[in-house]
């Protein structure tokens, strides 16, 4: 038997990945509504390739509850308009072989759980904390259950049970406040807006709809600093503000003998260039496609590691990047914007190719 711990994204994407090699047993210690809850996510190209390479009938499902907008814009701390801009409709399918959507974090739930519901393979059981891990011979016995697994998988986010109990490490705070709220939307575009030591991206979730995050340097408190600055136009819009203080994984862990860590539970990395999802998502496929090579063993988890490890390091270390370009103050933010400006479309498309063109692959 495969348990999977945590039913957020990628505990459910890992248990459809896993589903076709054996009965799978997913456990999580809130409900798995509670355990999705948050406003909305960004699926790149990349993502939507992973989620093929589950299910082509998932992937579909996603797309058709998401949002797809038509562009990007980048904007500096005046905010009125942009610096450069990049057309996704004409660029994604051309270019990656997959649409840039945006969707609400609950649909892109419901598509994940309908996928599990209907694959009787797999059983989720709410309401089951993770007390204990232990290794037993080449399996490992977690409490409560009362038998060992053959195959564990570690997808109970940032402050994973399971990773703690095995390498007694824990998250690491950024400094750094997520503010969450809703406004209103006249356009399909999403929006970046740099300024000063924080960043703001909106994007639509529904057709009336725009998610707003507002990343600051907390701590956290009633409101966002911003209101109280000059780019307070830029979210005048905007209610039901929820501070979430981000946290990461250091060092990245991708498992031990037959456990394998996916998702914030092995990478968690500041999300500043919306890639938490997808990285999650790739996991479950990378993990599918060494799996369907080596079977459950301990072989397909250390080619699993081989992987993603050189790629999630990569993608870590730029989304830092991207922070320190975002929130750059003047007068630097000046050369920041006319170099931005130059580049345009073809600039922004650059940093980001390597990441979109991902597919899931066996390591030789």
């Amino acid at each position: 038997m495969i348990v999977v711990v945590g039913a957020g994204i990628a505990g459910l994407a890992s248990a459809l990945a896993l589903s076709p090699f054996a009965k799978v047993l997913i456990l999580e210690r809130r409900s798995s509504e509670d355990a999705n809850a948050g406003a909305g996510i960004q699926l790149s190209p990349n993502a939507i390739h992973a989620l093929r390479f589950l299910s082509t009938d998932l992937a579909q499902s996603v797309v058709d509850r998401a949002s797809a907008p038509s562009g990007l814009q980048i904007l500096g701390a005046a905010g009125r308009s942009p610096l450069a801009a990049v057309n996704y409709r004409a660029v994604m399918h051309q270019r990656y072989g997959a649409p840039y959507l945006t969707i609400a974090r609950g649909e892109l739930y419901q598509a994940l759980i309908d996928a599990v519901g209907s694959d009787p393979r797999i059983t989720l059981k709410d309401n089951v904390p993770v007390a204990s891990v232990e290794r037993v011979g080449d399996g490992w016995r977690l409490a409560d259950l009362a038998e060992p697994c053959s195959f564990l998988v570690a997808a109970d986010g940032v402050n994973s049970a399971v990773r703690g109990a095995v390498t007694g490490d824990g998250p690491i705070d950024t400094g750094f406040i997520a503010w969450r709220g809703t406004g209103g939307t006249d356009a399909d575009v999403t929006s970046l807006t740099m300024m000063p030591g924080r960043h703001l991206v909106r994007y639509a979730l529904r057709e009336d709809t725009d998610n707003v995050v507002l990343v600051d340097k907390g701590p956290a408190s009633d409101r966002p600093a911003a209101l109280d600055s000059a780019q307070a136009f830029a979210v005048a819009d905007v209610t039901g503000w929820r501070p979430w203080p981000i946290a990461v994984r250091e060092p990245h862990w991708f498992g031990d003998g037959t456990l394998a860590a996916v998702g914030d539970a092995s990478h968690a990395m500041v999300p500043f260039l919306a890639q938490g999802g997808a990285m999650a998502l790739e996991d479950a496929a990378q993990l599918k496609a060494e799996v369907s090579r080596d079977g459950l063993t301990a072989a397909a988890v250390d080619a699993y590691a081989k992987a993603r490890a050189p790629r999630i390091k990569r993608v870590a270390a730029q989304a830092k990047q991207q922070g320190l370009i975002y929130h750059v103050p003047a007068p630097a933010s000046w050369g920041r914007d006319l170099v931005i400006k130059a580049g345009g479309e073809r600039a922004v498309l650059r940093r980001v190719d390597w990441i979109y063109r991902w597919r899931p692959a066996h390591q030789g």
